[in-house]
């Protein structure tokens, strides 16, 4: 984009990087909170409707924090053929699907592929689509908008996991939590 982030409207400054910046700041907020933080919540709900014990049900984890560094890759080479925006829908998508048949899951199998897939579908939108998004429009002051838009993992970490755990388990059972916490992060 050949956008600027000091681009004048009647020599005032333009607000929209600004937007950009509160965008890019969600999707980090989401895809940290959401996916990555609350994933403890559910060990103890999991264990109670399976009886699967902690590693097995921790190896889904680590098969999403594996299947996220492949995601990134992934959305990283997709953003040198269209635009991060895109990546970004398609991702949030596709983590609402995935997230969405993890709550359906019946077999250890499924809770493995449905909750790795979504690990690598919320790669796209977490840091290499909102990065991008970052470096186009702020010509200027990148770093601190990069640093303000990375606060959002750290937020999302801090807020979405006490709403997983406060609110949406004990209010609606662990099914319909992945269910939410799938729409959060297509919000």
């Amino acid at each position: 984009m050949s956008q600027s982030s000091v681009a004048l409207r009647e020599g005032r400054p333009s607000l929209y990087p600004y937007l950009i910046l509160a965008v890019s700041f969600l999707c980090l907020f989401v895809s940290s909170g959401c996916h990555y933080y609350s994933f403890g919540l559910f060990v103890k709900p999991l264990q109670e409707a399976f009886n699967w014990s902690r590693a097995q049900i921790m190896t889904a984890s680590t098969l999403s924090v594996f299947a996220h560094a492949v995601g990134s890759l992934f959305a990283g080479k997709l953003l040198e053929y269209t635009t991060p925006k895109k990546i970004i829908v398609i991702g949030a998508i596709l983590t609402t699907v995935f997230m969405t048949f993890t709550s359906r899951m019946t077999n250890l199998w499924q809770f493995y592929l449905f909750y790795g897939l979504s690990g690598f579908a919320v790669a796209s939108i977490g840091f290499v689509p909102a990065s991008r998004i970052i470096f186009d429009w702020f010509k200027t002051r990148r770093g601190m908008a990069i640093g303000i838009a990375g606060m959002g993992m750290g937020v999302g970490g801090f807020a979405l996991p006490l709403l997983t755990g406060n609110l949406f388990i004990p209010t609606f059972g662990w099914r319909s939590t992945f269910v939410i916490l799938g729409v959060i992060a297509s919000a």
